[in-house]
C-alpha cells in the first residue's frame, strides 16, 4: 500500500494549526505534526495553547504530534527519530519559520533556510513523494521588478538588490534550496503565500503580522498616516484550505502564488473604523510617527512599543509600505488551475474588516 500520511512543520504556528485542521475535514490521515519542543509532552502543550489562542480544535485520532527546533542540527531529531518521522509519509507541508520580525538575521536564516535544507535533504534521504514549500511574497521584495506586469509564479534567478527584509533573504535562500533539490528530483512546490489575516470564523488574531501591528497603534492614539498602498492579503482558514487542496493534488507546479485579487488597500482599513465610529485622523507620516513615539514612551503600551520596533527594521520607518509585496501584482494561473474558486475576485466585506478591528482594539 502506497503512503498516504502528510507531515506538517510549524504545526502550533497562526498558518501551520489551520492547515492542520483543514487537513482533517478534508479526511486526510494519518497526520504528523512536528511542533518545537524538547520533548513529546511539551510539544503536545504548545499545541493546545496555539489551539485556545486562536480559538479550533483539533481532533487527537490520527494525529501524532512530534518535538523538534528547526535551528538545530538534524533539526534536534536522532536518526530514530528522523526514521519514524518519515514512515509512512507521501507529503511533507514544511510550514515551520521563524515570523519574528525582530529575531536576528541569523536566527532568521538558521531556522528558515537552514532548517528548510535540512528538511529537504530527509525527504531526499527517505523517497519523500512531494516537499511543499510555505515561502512569502516577502521574496519579492528585493527585486526589480516592473508594476507594468503581474509576477510570474516563477523562480526568481537574479540575485536580489537592496531592500530585502532579513526575513525575506531567509525566505529566498530557502526557496533556492527547494530548487537545487527539485533539479536532484524530489517533488518540489513552492507555495508564496501573502500577508496572512485572521480567521474569517474565530477571527483569531495574526500574532506576529505586522500589519495587525500597526493598525493596532494607529487605533490606539486615534490617528493614521495619509499615505497609499495595498496588501495581498487572505484570511488564514481560507489560505489554509487553498493549501490543504494542493496537498491532495495528483501534481503541483514547481511555483505557485497563493493570491486572490484584488489586494486590500489601506484606505479601506481607515474607512472601516470611521464606519466603527472610531474616525482616524489622518496625519503626515512624520508627523503621525512622532505622535505614535510620543504615546510610546509616555504610556510604554506593548503594542505601541511593538509598531516602534517593526518601523524601526527599515532605513525609513516609511519603506515598508512602499516594497515590492505592496505595490506589484502576482500571476496566479497554477493556483486557478488546482483551486478555481482563487479565479474569482476576493472582496473582503466591511464586516469582516471592522470585525478584524474590534479584535485588534479589545
Amino acid at each position: 500500500m502506497a503512503d498516504s500520511g502528510v507531515l506538517v512543520t510549524g504545526a502550533n504556528g497562526f498558518f501551520g494549526l489551520h492547515l492542520l485542521q483543514q487537513l482533517q475535514q478534508l479526511g486526510v490521515a494519518p497526520l504528523k505534526a512536528l511542533v518545537r519542543a524538547e520533548t513529546v509532552y511539551g510539544a503536545w502543550q504548545r499545541l493546545k495553547l496555539a489551539e485556545q489562542q486562536h480559538q479550533l480544535a483539533l481532533e487527537r485520532e490520527d494525529l501524532e504530534v512530534v518535538p523538534c527546533d528547526l535551528s538545530l542540527p538534524d533539526c534536534g531529531l536522532s536518526e530514530q527519530s528522523r526514521d519514524h518521522l518519515l514512515e509512512g509519509i507521501d507529503t511533507l507541508v514544511n510550514a515551520g519559520a521563524c515570523v519574528n520580525f525582530t529575531a536576528s538575521p541569523e536566527q532568521l536564516m538558521r531556522t528558515n533556510a537552514g532548517g528548510t535544507t535540512q528538511l529537504l535533504a530527509m525527504a531526499s534521504t527517505a523517497g519523500i513523494r512531494r516537499f511543499l514549500q510555505v515561502s512569502s511574497l516577502a521574496v519579492c521584495n528585493g527585486f526589480n521588478l516592473s508594476d507594468q506586469h503581474p509576477v510570474p509564479e516563477a523562480p526568481l534567478n537574479e540575485q536580489p538588490k537592496a531592500g530585502l527584509s532579513s526575513y525575506g533573504q531567509s525566505k529566498l535562500a530557502a526557496e533556492q534550496s527547494c530548487y537545487r533539490f527539485a533539479a536532484e528530483g524530489l517533488g518540489v512546490s513552492v507555495l508564496r503565500l501573502p500577508y496572512l489575516l485572521a480567521s474569517g470564523s474565530s477571527f483569531a488574531l495574526n500574532p506576529h503580522g505586522y500589519l495587525d501591528v500597526v493598525l493596532r497603534a494607529a487605533l490606539s492614539i486615534g490617528a493614521s498616516f495619509d499615505d497609499v498602498f495595498s496588501l495581498h492579503a487572505l484570511p488564514v482558514d481560507l489560505c489554509a484550505r487553498w493549501v490543504a487542496r494542493m496537498v491532495l493534488a495528483p501534481e503541483v507546479p514547481l511555483v505557485v502564488h497563493v493570491v486572490s485579487d484584488p489586494p486590500v488597500e489601506w484606505r479601506d482599513w481607515i474607512d472601516a473604523a470611521s464606519a466603527l465610529g472610531e474616525p482616524l485622523r489622518l496625519e503626515p507620516m512624520e508627523q503621525w510617527y512622532g505622535r505614535l513615539r510620543k504615546a510610546a514612551a509616555a504610556s510604554r503600551s506593548p503594542d505601541l512599543l511593538a509598531a516602534i520596533a517593526f518601523l524601526s527594521l527599515e532605513t525609513t520607518h516609511k519603506r515598508w509600505m512602499h516594497v515590492n509585496a505592496h505595490r506589484l501584482s502576482f500571476d496566479n494561473p497554477n493556483l486557478c488551475s488546482l483551486v478555481p474558486k482563487a479565479a474569482v475576485p476576493l472582496e473582503l466585506s466591511m464586516d469582516y474588516l471592522q470585525t478584524v478591528l474590534r479584535q485588534l482594539a479589545t
